[in-house]
């Protein structure tokens, strides 16, 4: 059977050649016969196998009554080899291999019969077939009794037997026919299958019905593909949408979104004939476009579906959803996006006293950027708001096809409207809203200017007056554009022939200017009120006390909690003498104002004098706060020298104070009126200064520097003495740099010095005086100390060479002549006074004289 199939399998491949009974034939069935006959074969198995197979492809019907319902492969062989060696051989085996099977030239010599099937394998005529499928039937007796058939029955039966032994070696699923009409015998009758495709014939051999897929074509829709079948599993002219090249008509491949597909032959060149959503081959009426790709595909159009893309204002290259390029200032899936929003050209916020209108706060007019501006007050009084805001915003020009599925577009200003908040102890109080008419979504406009009053004292709604402290109104206007899309649904015109149109709207943009109007009632105040705050003076003058006319001076520490500072004011005032001091804020020297940032300013002096700077912190409600620097200008200070010189006190008056002859280490050193400032003095430039106001806060005062609104001690304008000394014996001995006076000892225009010095030593002093501007002058003076005195020694008579006579004659005190030493290593001598008198009675003066204490006297005494 295995080997009679291989030969089936090859002739199945040769379908479209003539097979005819000669050479082929015999060989084939030469072929069979071996299968029985090789020596080598695998074992009975097999011969069972082909047997069986044998009867199954070459007979019919007949070779026995048993056969027709079924065989065993011991009748099968019994009908090809009935009763012989080789038979009997193998059943008494009873299915066991043999190893040797005899050669037909072994039967022919052993006598061994071929049966009638074996031989017609080399070929019979048809009566032999008549007898291989039907061995003594009546039927077949019948047949070939005819001789030749009578009445022609027997040519049917002929072509009928001759071509089902022929066409049973083709294995022909759609049944055969004969090539050349010659039924004579079987080798002489050609033979041919008829084409089939999946073992079945035409007319219905290519026919397949989908219920799962559906050709959706403008006629109607396909499900079954019908064809012919040209050859063996192969169907050709398919009805369009379907394709052949096997064995049948099969639906062309799906393609997404497409309705009706078109291929050749194995799904090849497939397009789509209509996408879905297609309603007419033009611009504007396609839900899917296959024209992009040559139909190979249905893509996503640009339309008027919910799940694509309107696209408008806008361009879709090649038609397509994907290449949707919203005009500009325009977003969103749909172009339903404006990112462009409408500019408010004016937008005037004015809160009035009242109709009268005699006092305003108003906004920035021209704000046009984000934020929040505040404008601060503190008028407690405004009973009318007026505003006024226009805005615009213009249709982008886009041209509309007639054609276009956009059947109307609108877009413009669609609300504007103005709105005032009251916030009192930071809650929402009330609310003012007003629109501006007339517009909406369904009528947007292109400009609008519009008015409004907001009367705030109304009896009507929470009290706004008289606003309180941290009270606020929120003025707020808006502008919100839009518009809307008149869109035809072309899926209902094409599927129900009727008009619906849809309305969309566009998503605008909203442009909102805000502006506060807030309360403030608190003055500003300066860090240095809270207790044990280090922090930089509310207004400081660099030098306070200055010879420069060009002045600096500083500011810092302000705060205001609410509105903040908005700016500084300064004036500039030149002190005035009075009885009780210095008055300020009569004479005006100048004022300016000082932006909020700045920390520092000069200004520039011509008249020597004390002056302040008044220095005004302003909230940006109006309130302000007000503290004072003072300051000292001279150029022309001088410190000049009246009255006696300096001296010392201790020394004797008798030398001039000149020496000192006290046994004492305190030296007092005086300058009474000695040194003075007398423009200082006279101006009184050093005097208090009287406070700015009545009860006004100190901690507004200056109380920093060196020229405050206190007296600056002083003696005469002078304001420090300083006194220096050395002692010299005659090395510096005792010393002492400048050292100011105590403060207490200012006026006592005195000084005590404790020195260390001894008689001959010389003391130098010096009193150096000060003004409020270290202007200067200064006085030295010199004493000595001597507090011990004179030596005289070698005292005595002197006559010719002799010295220290005693004892004289008469004669010798007529004359004589005295000698002495006398001597002071201090102050050295001054005078030498002597005196010769009675030594019984001192009464009895003889001579006396005060000689200069650096010379030398001759005396005559004579005896009286």
């Amino acid at each position: 059977y295995l080997g009679q199939q291989k030969m089936v399998t090859h002739l199945w491949l040769m379908l479209t050649m003539f097979v005819y009974l000669g050479k082929a034939s015999n060989d084939y069935n030469e072929a069979l016969k071996q299968r029985f006959k090789r020596a080598t074969h695998p074992g009975i198995l097999m011969e069972k196998k082909e047997a069986l197979g044998f009867l199954h492809h070459r007979v019919k019907r007949g070779l026995g009554e048993e056969c027709r319902e079924g065989c065993s492969w011991e009748e099968v062989i019994e009908v090809y080899e009935p009763n012989t060696d080789r038979s009997v051989r193998i059943k008494e085996r009873g299915g066991e291999g043999e190893g040797y099977s005899p050669t037909s030239q072994d039967k022919e010599r052993t006598g061994i019969k071929r049966g009638l099937g074996e031989e017609c394998n080399e070929g019979c005529s048809w009566e032999e077939v008549i007898e291989v499928y039907e061995p003594n039937t009546a039927r077949s007796v019948s047949i070939m009794g005819r001789e030749g058939g009578r009445g022609g029955l027997h040519l049917h039966h002929r072509k009928s037997y001759l071509l089902n032994w022929n066409c049973g070696a083709l294995n022909c699923p759609a049944g055969c026919y004969s090539t050349n009409y010659d039924y004579s015998h079987s080798d002489n009758l050609a033979v041919a299958c008829y084409p089939h495709c999946d073992r079945k014939g035409n007319p219905s051999a290519c026919e397949i019905y989908y219920s799962d897929d559906v050709q959706i074509t403008r006629a109607g829709d396909i499900r079954q593909g019908t064809g012919t079948c040209t050859a063996v599993d192969v169907c050709s002219g398919c009805n369009d949408g379907f394709y052949g090249g096997d064995k049948y008509c099969y639906m062309c491949g799906k393609i997404d979104k497409c309705l009706y597909r078109k291929c050749t032959d194995n799904n090849q060149n497939l397009i789509c004939a209509w996408c879905e959503g297609e309603i007419a081959d033009r611009p504007y009426w396609k839900a899917y476009t296959g024209d992009v790709d040559s139909r190979k595909s249905c893509q996503k159009a640009c339309s008027w579906r919910t799940d694509s893309t309107r696209c408008y204002p806008g361009t879709c290259a090649d038609e397509l959803a994907a290449n949707c390029q919203c005009a500009d200032n325009f977003s969103g899936t749909h172009c339903e996006n404006i990112d462009e929003a409408p500019p408010i050209l004016e937008n005037h916020g004015q809160f009035f006293d009242g109709i009268q209108k005699m006092i305003k706060i108003e906004n920035d007019p021209n704000h046009i950027t984000d934020g929040h501006p505040i404008v601060w007050t503190n008028f407690i009084m405004f009973g009318l708001a007026e505003t006024v805001m226009s805005a615009k915003y213009l249709q982008p020009n886009v041209g509309l096809d007639p054609d276009h599925y956009v059947r109307d577009f609108k877009v413009g200003l669609v609300e504007m409207k103005t709105t005032l908040k009251f916030y009192r102890g930071g809650s929402l109080k009330d609310t003012k809203i007003q629109f501006c008419q007339p517009m909406s979504k369904y009528e947007p406009i292109d400009f609008l200017n519009c008015k409004q009053s907001f009367y705030v004292s109304s009896y009507t709604g929470p009290a706004w007056l008289p606003f309180q402290h941290d009270d606020k109104v929120i003025y707020t206007v808006s502008a919100t554009n839009g518009g809307f899309l008149k869109v035809q649904d072309r899926d209902e015109y094409f599927n129900r022939n009727v008009e619906v149109i849809n309305q969309y709207f566009y998503q605008g943009q909203t442009t909102t200017r805000d502006f506060e109007y807030h309360w403030d009632l608190v003055l500003p105040y300066h860090c240095s009120v809270a207790s044990g705050t280090a922090c930089a003076q509310f207004v400081s003058i660099q030098s306070d006390i200055t010879n420069n006319p060009v002045i600096t001076y500083s500011w810092g520490g302000w705060s205001d909690d609410m509105s903040g500072i908005s700016h500084f004011q300064y004036q500039l005032f030149d002190l005035v003498h009075t009885a009780g001091g210095l008055m300020d804020g009569f004479s005006g020297k100048g004022s300016g104002t000082l932006p909020n940032g700045t920390t520092s300013a000069t200004l520039s002096l011509t008249e020597p004098g004390v002056y302040t700077i008044h220095l005004s912190a302003f909230d940006n409600a109006g309130n302000s706060k007000t503290g004072r620097g003072i300051f000292f200008f001279d150029d022309e200070s001088v410190v000049t020298l009246h009255g006696d010189d300096m001296k010392c006190e201790t020394a004797s008056k008798d030398t001039a104070y000149l020496w000192v002859i006290k046994d004492t280490p305190s030296v007092k050193v005086i300058w009474p009126e000695r040194f003075q400032n007398i423009r200082h003095k006279h101006n009184s430039w050093l005097n208090p200064v009287l406070p700015l106001a009545a009860g006004a806060d100190p901690i507004y005062e200056d109380l920093y520097g060196n020229r405050t609104n206190v007296e600056i001690q002083h003696m005469h304008g002078i304001v420090d003495f300083q006194v220096a000394y050395e002692v010299h014996d005659p090395t510096l001995k005792d010393s002492q740099i400048f050292t100011s006076l105590p403060a207490n000892q200012l006026k006592d225009q005195f000084v005590s010095l404790s020195v260390d010095w001894a008689d001959g030593d010389r003391l130098n002093v010096t009193v150096q005086a000060f003004d409020v501007l270290r202007e200067s002058n200064m006085e030295s003076l010199v004493v000595y100390r001597d507090v011990s005195p004179p030596i005289i020694e070698n005292l005595w008579l002197v006559k010719g060479d002799r010295v220290n006579i005693s004892v004289h004659s008469v004669e010798d005190f007529s004359e004589m002549t005295i000698e002495w030493e006398a001597y002071d290593d201090h102050s050295g001598l001054e005078t030498v006074y002597w005196k010769l008198y009675d030594n019984y009675e001192t009464l009895v003066e003889h001579g006396h004289e005060d000689i200069v204490a650096q010379g030398h006297t001759d005396v005559s005494v004579k005896n009286k």
